[in-house]
């Protein structure tokens, strides 16, 4: 089984069944496949976007046991990417 990717779950605060439908994911996963979350936000951040912290920690929990973090620091990858302008190209 794949694991699941949450690119852009964690941008934005979480409603109730969001936490728990991301909870259960956790719990079905935790111990028995992998699991990979990324996110711009730092990690200590990740409660607030939860509903429940109590949720949260639990979930967090069983995320940070076994992990590894890979933090990037360093400027935007998609603005190093991103098109530049030229005298021929308007701007808006």
């Amino acid at each position: 089984m794949p694991a699941p990717r949450l690119a852009s779950t964690l941008l934005h605060r979480l409603s109730q069944q969001q936490s728990e439908d991301l909870y259960a994911l956790i719990i079905e996963r935790h111990r028995h496949a992998s699991f990979v979350v990324t996110s711009n936000r730092d990690v200590s951040e990740w409660v607030a976007l939860f509903a429940d912290p109590i949720l949260a920690n639990s979930a967090l929990d069983r995320l940070a046991n076994g992990a590894h973090q890979l933090v990037i620091d360093g400027p935007s990858y998609r603005a190093k990417l991103a098109p530049r302008p030229t005298s021929e190209t308007p701007m808006p």
